[in-house]
């Protein structure tokens, strides 16, 4: 990740080794890190409060914490149906559009304007196995961090 990655909603953490056990791998310690390189452009910033962290620092876990391990993330499903028997396409059309918030989110995925996220990946697979079908291969694949975790 570099600097040009982060938005304005990248959350910064500035704790240190005795307040979190996941500051070598948390993405927000690197956004911390990045951030202080460009300290002069940074006028405002979301960071997790120093009171927040003594907080964890008791209780032990921090809600906030997000590996910045990269996912690999699918972009686009324009040929998903394409080895679908016509006898069972409309069951698994619902099903798999289920697998989002509604018909129009799934063409956001469907069409690559939105990445899927492993675990989406995963559910549609899942259904065509169900189904006893070939699962289904994406357009392309793009390593990411998952930002809308973080």
């Amino acid at each position: 990740m570099n600097k040009q990655d982060l938005t304005t909603y990248s959350i910064s953490c500035y704790a240190n080794n005795s307040q979190c056990k996941h500051i070598n791998d948390c993405i927000h310690q690197h956004v911390a890190k990045l951030r202080n390189q460009d300290a002069i452009n940074n006028k405002i910033e979301l960071t997790v409060s120093p009171s927040y962290l003594a907080h964890v620092q008791k209780e032990g876990e921090c809600e906030y914490y997000n590996s910045k391990e990269e996912l690999l993330f699918a972009k686009g499903m324009t040929h998903i149906f394409d080895k679908v028997p016509m006898a069972i396409y409309p069951q698994i059309r619902k099903a798999v559009i289920s697998v989002f918030e509604s018909k129009r989110v799934f063409f956001y995925y469907r069409n690559g304007e939105r990445l899927l996220h492993p675990t989406q990946q995963a559910e549609i697979i899942n259904i065509f196995n169900n189904y006893k079908i070939a699962p289904p291969t994406f357009d392309e694949y793009i390593k990411s961090i998952d930002w809308d975790k973080a």
